[in-house]
């Protein structure tokens, strides 16, 4: 499985999600994309997810299709229950 959290550095949301991860152990499972500089991301993030909505959890599985995560709680929540599987 493969994460990328889609986000801005003044998003008080991403910041729970990045302090998440940080508790989580899961710095290296989750890739970050940050949309100010970004201008790739932005338009992935529009295609992909269909808005541009931050923070977003992209989360792709092998043989599924992408799944665009939206919402802080959802998110940690998702962290939270896969955090074993991600480090793996």
């Amino acid at each position: 499985m493969k994460t990328t959290l889609y986000q801005t550095n003044l998003c008080g949301f991403c910041g729970r999600v990045r302090r998440a991860i940080a508790e989580l152990g899961l710095s290296e499972a989750v890739a970050e994309r940050y949309l100010e500089s970004d201008p790739e991301g932005v338009r992935a993030l529009s295609e992909g997810g269909g808005q541009l909505q931050v923070p977003c959890l992209l989360i792709e599985r092998d043989g599924s299709a992408a799944q665009w995560l939206y919402e802080s709680a959802d998110i940690v929540e998702f962290l939270q229950a896969n955090a074993a599987q991600l480090k793996a």
